[in-house]
């Protein structure tokens, strides 16, 4: 996708509401303004879990405090006015109220009676709030894919400096849409927006933090749930402008996973890196044997000193 597709699609899902009632709707707008690659490829270091993982089509959801840049998920949380909020709360727990309905304006309290308010003692302390980014972080699984085999910054920065492999996926439309509809999954593959600006997860923070508060009350924590379908989503699929060479795309579940997740599809071809010895390589062609891949690939830097896939027998 261009960089003016990207935009277009990025203010698309800011703009979306996230009501669970609206998200069909929301997802197709946002559907509508993105291309879907041909082929997406994962990008893969030799390890004992990554060979596991390939023998058995496995790919695994990681969480974003894992991934190569410690700012992933590029977004800035308001830590002072967040402590504020934490000091409001202690010098009067009715405060609680009024937080609730600045967030979730739409939201019937009638059953929110002055017991609940008692609820104010399981806000996040002042030290839980300085480690909230990266609580965020841990919290937001994804697995990732790139438009092509040749990228180079991903080949050194996800695949070992070229000593590793890449997985090549053709996710049909009906594949894609079955991935939605999973119920314990629910996840949209997406691109990734690049941007010299984070992205303000100050009142996602906030409500996942009265989420957390509420989840005794079923009435409560379910109305505030109702609100989120797409605050995972939009923390998940932005990065410093700087990757953007990377264009990365990701799969990401509608809501936070409470543990880590997987699913399970056999790829298409397997690329073996530039620098990967010929020992290692052996390793690799026999673990996509097991999986079932015959379509077999290799980097090389041909006569015209250009970065070429070329198909090799396995």
């Amino acid at each position: 996708m261009t960089e003016k597709q990207l935009k277009i699609y990025w203010n698309t899902l800011l703009g979306s509401s996230g009501k669970q009632e609206a998200l069909k709707k929301e997802r197709k707008n946002i559907l509508a303004t993105i291309s879907y690659p041909k082929s997406f490829y994962r990008f893969r270091p030799v390890t004992e879990s990554t060979l596991e993982e390939l023998e058995q089509n496995y790919m695994y959801f990681s969480s974003a405090d894992h991934y190569d840049d410690p700012f992933d998920t590029y977004m800035r949380v308001d830590i002072p006015r967040l402590l504020k909020m934490v000091d409001d709360i202690n010098g009067d727990p009715s405060v609680v109220l009024s937080i609730i309905k600045e967030h979730f304006p739409s939201l019937d309290l009638k059953d929110f009676n002055k017991e609940n308010l008692k609820l104010h003692v399981l806000f996040p302390s002042s030290e839980d709030i300085m480690k909230l980014r990266q609580n965020m972080q841990t919290d937001t699984y994804s697995v990732c894919f790139c438009e092509s085999a040749k990228n180079e910054s991903s080949w050194m920065k996800y695949a070992d400096n070229h000593k590793g492999f890449v997985l090549e996926y053709n996710f049909s439309p009906e594949f894609i849409e079955e991935l939605w509809r999973s119920k314990t999954l629910s996840a949209n593959l997406f691109p990734v927006y690049y941007s010299g600006k984070k992205y303000d997860a100050t009142d996602y923070a906030v409500r996942n933090m009265l989420l957390y508060m509420c989840r005794h009350i079923p009435y409560l924590y379910n109305e505030l749930l109702r609100y989120m379908g797409w605050e995972n989503t939009k923390i998940s699929l932005i990065k410093n402008k700087c990757h953007q060479y990377d264009k990365e795309w990701r799969l990401v579940p509608s809501f936070s996973l409470i543990c880590r997740d997987c699913i399970r599809r056999k790829p298409q071809s397997i690329t073996i890196g530039l620098r990967t010895s010929k020992y290692t390589e052996q390793t690799i062609v026999a673990a996509a044997k097991m999986a079932g891949i015959n379509e077999f690939y290799k980097m090389e830097i041909d006569d015209k000193d250009r970065f070429v896939r070329k198909r090799i027998m396995g």
